[in-house]
């Protein structure tokens, strides 16, 4: 899957490219302020290159960075694909998100806990939010659409990250099952 997008950040527009690679690969391009940023996420390890965060030559992401993020390799998300990774997931009850009653489910895999709350009526995730590490992001979701695979995503989300900043991402376009070169996935040599 391709996703073509774009972030807001703090009054800023970035176009965003994701590839992912259904249970194997993930790769986000972004061009921000003059400033590329790349997160490369595949089943075995993950790096990333961001000047913003002082590393503006391809790194590895640490371990414990990995165990929040590496999911993203599911096209369907972490809890679509919970038994084959064994995660540990629970009901915990009804909580009211945004005026409407929503179901809450808590899904635990290694040391990251994420809490998904979704709407009782549409049964449409509104809103995840992940803890690992001492830090917490949150994730709504809003405007769902089919797209043209017959898939139902939300494309717009409203991430709230540790640091206390909003970023406002869209999606502009989606395309299912175009090839991809696998070796767009690998960490550059230096």
């Amino acid at each position: 899957m391709t996703i073509d997008g774009s972030m807001e950040v703090m009054g800023n527009s970035a176009p965003n490219k994701i590839t992912i690679i259904n249970g194997k690969a993930y790769k986000s391009e972004m061009s921000f302020n003059g400033q590329n940023i790349v997160q490369s996420i595949t089943d075995t390890g993950a790096w990333m290159i961001n000047p913003f965060m002082g590393s503006s030559v391809p790194t590895a992401i640490p371990a414990e960075q990995y165990g929040a993020m590496k999911d993203e390799i599911f096209i369907g998300g972490s809890l679509f694909s919970y038994k084959s990774n064994d995660a540990n997931v629970q009901y915990a009850g009804m909580e009211n998100i945004d005026g409407k009653p929503a179901k809450k489910i808590v899904f635990t895999k290694d040391s990251v806990s994420t809490t998904y709350y979704i709407d009782s009526a549409t049964n449409y995730v509104d809103e995840k939010i992940v803890s690992a590490s001492g830090q917490t992001t949150t994730v709504k979701y809003s405007n769902y659409k089919q797209t043209d695979a017959g898939v139902l995503m939300a494309y717009n989300e409203e991430l709230t990250i540790p640091q206390g900043m909003t970023i406002n991402y869209t999606i502009n376009k989606i395309d299912f099952n175009k090839p991809v070169d696998t070796s767009v996935f690998a960490m550059p040599k230096q």
